[in-house]
């Protein structure tokens, strides 16, 4: 059998890889050397003497070119002992397992899988069971991407073809495809590379690639196939070859039987032993051979899963083999006696092409579209809807196409049927101006509303009072979003920062407005705040009610006391719970704010004075204070430490008046400098 370890061109290759010429480690050279017959240490004298049978079932073949490494000139390591490990791999390039990870950083697991290693007894000290970041060893599934302490960024031209790295981005480490190095040709099917001694190595390499390569375009894999080993299948030629086997072609295949050496249908260990080795223990006998690619079962010793992994072999059973997640044409195939070449035409036995027949619309099979079943309306997803919606709303909602729902007379009739228009809530209307809006917007009363589950904007009036709104979600169960504004002019919910808000809430357990008490879903909604007397417009929007659940919401209204409400200001009314925003301060006196947006703790800000560069006041949020500052020209420098702006935090400055002089917020990124302002003197 032939493997990486055992020939000096491909040992050259793996020590090439890590120290001297370019190699593409992402090309399937690894796959080819995998399922290449593998060498193992035999020391049987009668070996010459073993069956091609036995030969095969051993995992053992004659071993022939077996060579050391070459000295390429690199200092050895200090090596550990190997007196714990069982077997002497001296003659493959290292004295042992645990050497070859001093010399060449391969551990006992790559060695054991890749390279068919036996490391039995030794201390492997490569190993490690679970990867962890920062230990200083890039290994397990780290990457420069996933773990950049511990391993190295891709570098073009480090004679290593790795990461991102391709001929196109980085021809110095990469070859181009169809190229391969000194010492490898290109496969005949595509522009894989493999070794130049397996031409003429007594071992076909033919069409039915048995071994992962078809080198049938070098004079028959130089004279190791015969012709019909490199002629297409085609059924009816009396050769069974390529992906026919006795189902897709018997006039070409045997029918197979047990004790014809191989096993295949439905022989298992227990029904014909002669064919079929007995299951390892690590296979799941009853997962073998149910149409569902299992890779755990991917194997020799588990009879590579019944033929489940490859497209020329699997079978519908308890799973269908056409599925798009777990069927064989988009999972490995490791059978060397099968391939998945009818997956690139969709012709595997267990498709309906494959069968001579079409795939209609509902995956099933006719001899042509003609026969295929009709589709109904209660066959399209716009039949899923037509409880609630019209066919245009579904249309233009959903992106369904409901005409065959239409042509069966079944859409409900539209509010256009009635002369009318439908709004974007899908309720009926004279016109446009009719539909709800914020110049058209529903009464909103004390107790419970309504929503249909769109964009709506409803009114509120204090009737001349202040007081304290309470508006809450509570109790939905839906995704919601509420915004209070004063004016339309200021509403703009489709925008960032959403408009000039009086506060606004998506998740309660993130508001800034109090603590809902008896939400009882993440996503629901809750304002709790004071207003003076006036009119206000509250808006639903259905940013995140991607269905447009119709719900319910309540509103409170409990009155207050206006007035002044900063105990630093001269005419502070300690009786007030609503600010009035009459507060009086002392003649050059400034009252300075930062407040009303979320995460408060990332919000940092500087008061600069343009004419000397010194910073006057600085302070984060929430902040509240009084200051007497110089007149002359300012500009405010606003730090975020998260880097996504201060969410809806404003900056304010006003006079001894209350009157605003100048207010500025952090839409996003780490930090800004606002605009010049002035501040006069008195």
């Amino acid at each position: 059998m032939k493997s990486i370890l055992c020939y000096t061109s491909t040992l050259t290759f793996l020590f090439s890889l890590v120290f001297t010429s370019p190699i593409d480690i992402n090309d399937k050279l690894y796959q080819f050397e995998l399922n290449k017959k593998e060498i193992y240490s035999h020391n049987d004298s009668n070996y010459d003497e073993l069956s091609e049978k036995e030969l095969y079932n051993n995992k053992i073949s004659k071993k022939t070119n077996v060579s050391s490494l070459p000295d390429a000139g690199i200092e050895t390591k200090s090596r550990p002992v190997c007196e714990d490990c069982e077997f002497n791999w001296s003659q493959y390039g290292s004295m042992c397992c645990d050497t070859a990870w001093d010399d060449f950083g391969l551990d006992c697991a790559f060695l054991e899988t890749t390279y068919n290693w036996d490391c039995a007894g030794c201390l492997c000290p490569g190993d490690v069971s679970d990867p962890e970041c920062g230990d200083g060893a890039c290994n397990g599934n780290e990457t420069y991407e996933t773990c950049p302490n511990d391993c190295d960024e891709p570098v073009c031209g480090d004679s290593i073809c790795n990461g991102d790295e391709t001929y196109e981005t980085c021809p110095d480490d990469c070859n181009a495809p169809g190229e391969c190095n000194d010492g490898f040709i290109p496969d005949c099917a595509d522009d894989d590379c493999v070794p130049e001694e397996w031409i003429t190595d007594g071992y076909c390499d033919g069409i039915e690639q048995q071994y992962g390569a078809n080198l049938c375009c070098f004079d028959n894999d130089g004279g190791d196939c015969s012709d019909e080993q490199c002629a297409e299948p085609e059924c009816g030629d009396s050769v069974c070859n390529g992906s026919e086997n006795y189902e897709t072609c018997p006039d070409d295949c045997d029918e197979p039987f047990c004790g014809d050496g191989i096993c295949n249908g439905q022989e298992t260990s227990e029904t014909c032993p002669v064919d079929c080795e007995e299951l390892g223990t690590d296979c799941f006998e009853t997962w073998i051979g149910d149409g569902y690619c299992d890779t755990s079962n991917n194997s020799e010793q588990c009879q590579w899963d019944g033929g489940d992994c490859c497209g020329s072999t699997c079978t519908n059973a308890s799973y269908d083999c056409n599925s798009s997640s777990t069927g064989p044409c988009v999972n490995e195939c490791l059978d060397p006696s099968a391939n998945d070449e009818c997956c690139a035409d969709n012709t595997c036995p267990f498709t309906c092409e494959g069968n001579g027949l079409v795939t209609c619309w509902d995956s099933s099979c006719a001899e042509s579209q003609d026969d295929c079943p009709a589709v109904t309306c209660s066959d399209t997803e716009c039949s899923f809807y037509l409880s609630s919606y019209t066919c245009p709303q579904i249309e233009e909602n959903y992106g369904y196409d409901c005409s065959v729902c239409e042509e069966e007379g079944v859409c409900p009739i539209t509010c256009e049927d009635e002369g009318l228009i439908t709004c974007f809530s899908g309720e009926c209307a004279i016109s446009e101006e009719d539909c709800n809006g914020c110049e058209n917007p529903v009464a909103a009363i004390e107790g419970i509303n309504y929503s249909e589950g769109y964009d709506e904007f409803y009114h509120f009036d204090t009737d001349g009072e202040a007081g304290f709104l309470t508006l809450s979600t509570s109790g939905s169960g839906v995704d919601t979003k509420l915004y209070l504004y004063a004016l339309c002019d200021d509403v703009d919910i489709d925008n960032y920062p959403y408009g000039d808000y009086i506060a606004y809430n998506d998740d309660w357990g993130t508001s800034q407005y109090g603590v809902c008490p008896d939400c009882g879903y993440s996503l629901e909604s809750y304002i709790y705040i004071g207003i003076p007397a006036g009119e206000y417009i509250i808006v639903s929007s259905d940013q995140y009610n991607y269905s447009n659940t119709p719900f319910e919401w309540s509103l409170a209204f409990d009155l207050g006391i206006e007035g002044c409400t900063n105990a630093s200001a001269n005419n502070y009314n300690p009786e007030a719970n609503i600010d009035d925003g009459t507060c009086e301060f002392d003649d050059g006196l400034f009252f300075v704010t930062c407040d009303d947006g979320s995460y408060q703790n990332e919000v940092s800000w500087e008061l600069i004075n343009n004419e000397t560069g010194n910073i006057v006041l600085n302070g984060g949020a929430p902040y509240e204070s009084i200051a007497a500052i110089d007149p002359g020209d300012y500009m405010l420098n606003a730090i975020d430490s998260w880097g996504d702006g201060w969410n809806g935090n404003i900056w304010t400055l006003f006079d001894d008046e209350s009157n605003e002089i100048f207010s500025y917020t952090l839409d996003t990124g780490t930090g800004g400098l606002s605009e010049v302002f002035t501040i006069e003197g008195a």
